[in-house]
């Protein structure tokens, strides 16, 4: 990462070590840093891995917030067919 340009100065490279083997993967937070601009060289612009963190951080906060929007909606969306299969006077006599 260093290589690339990504820099160390807000979180040290053992909380990074750190975050990658017990949080997040190299791979996922890949994906984030196309959201920097290079330098002619190739290598990031004022990019700290901070940054990547954070973005992880939240990126996971959504998809939190998403699945629990989800599983309630389902939810609910049983309940009321329920209800309608129940309330439903042509229903057959399964007995």
């Amino acid at each position: 990462m260093q290589n690339q340009g990504i820099k160390f100065n807000l979180i040290s490279k053992e909380k990074t070590k750190e975050f990658l083997s017990e949080s997040n993967y190299f791979f996922k937070l890949k994906t984030f840093v196309k959201n920097y601009d290079k330098d002619k060289k190739g290598k990031y612009i004022r990019l700290d891995f901070a940054y990547l963190r954070e973005i992880s951080i939240m990126d996971t906060l959504l998809r939190d917030i998403i699945l629990e929007l989800c599983l309630t909606c389902e939810h609910l969306l049983k309940t009321q067919i329920n209800i309608h299969c129940s309330n439903d006077e042509n229903q057959m006599d399964m007995r």
